[in-house]
């Protein structure tokens, strides 16, 4: 019975430890299956002195919702006008919560996967194009890398974030200030050595 009891117990702690967690490392991020939005392909761009819309073949237009139109996806405010640049806006797809997306300036397809605006790099969401932030794992060869919680731009250098399944406790984190990853294993910074975990980058200090 006392076997029993401690097996139990065991359990239960295990459980508690792996959802204490605040902030893991984001999963890796990977193309998923486009939601289903019906494909306009036979309607008309018409473009007035206010902007860009979509006439559909019976004479109707989108307004204030998402649309996919030759297999690119727009969105159009609520006089049914393309909308361009930054967006904050409900999600389309199976991310329904509002977040922000960025439509080309030009063209006014929403962007996916790594951009450079202003200067300032951001990862927006392969298969839904919303931006991505806090630490995530989106490199080819599985790189994390840290986004701001609100801006969402890429950081780097050092920060002190909340803890990962192998380090509960707020830990540092270092983002090479040239590609942005994350460090793991030894890293010369400044001039000094320091040792990182090799799988969830922080800082080890014993």
């Amino acid at each position: 019975m006392m076997k029993r009891k401690l097996a139990a117990a065991q359990l239960v702690l295990a459980g508690a430890l792996l959802t204490a967690v605040a902030v893991p490392i984001g999963n890796p991020v990977q193309a998923q299956i486009k939601p289903v939005i019906v494909n306009k392909t036979d309607g008309q761009w018409i473009q007035d002195a206010k902007g860009w819309w979509y006439k559909y073949t019976d004479g109707s237009y989108p307004r204030n919702k998402w649309d996919q139109i030759n297999g690119k996806y727009y969105y159009f405010n609520v006089h049914g006008y393309l909308l361009t640049g930054w967006q904050q806006l409900k999600g389309f797809g199976d991310y329904k919560e509002t977040s922000w997306y960025y439509f080309d300036p030009t063209n006014g397809d929403m962007q996916t996967g790594w951009q450079n605006i202003n200067g300032k790099w951001y990862y927006l969401d392969p298969a839904e194009g919303y931006m991505l932030t806090g630490v995530q794992q989106v490199g080819k060869n599985n790189e994390c890398y840290y986004f701001h919680p609100t801006n969402g731009d890429m950081q780097t250098g050092w920060y002190k974030l909340p803890g990962t399944l192998g380090h509960p406790e707020p830990a540092w984190f270092y983002f090479d200030p040239a590609d942005g990853s994350m460090a793991t294993g030894w890293k010369q910074i400044d001039g000094k050595w320091y040792q990182f975990d090799s799988l969830e980058g922080f800082l080890m200090t014993e």
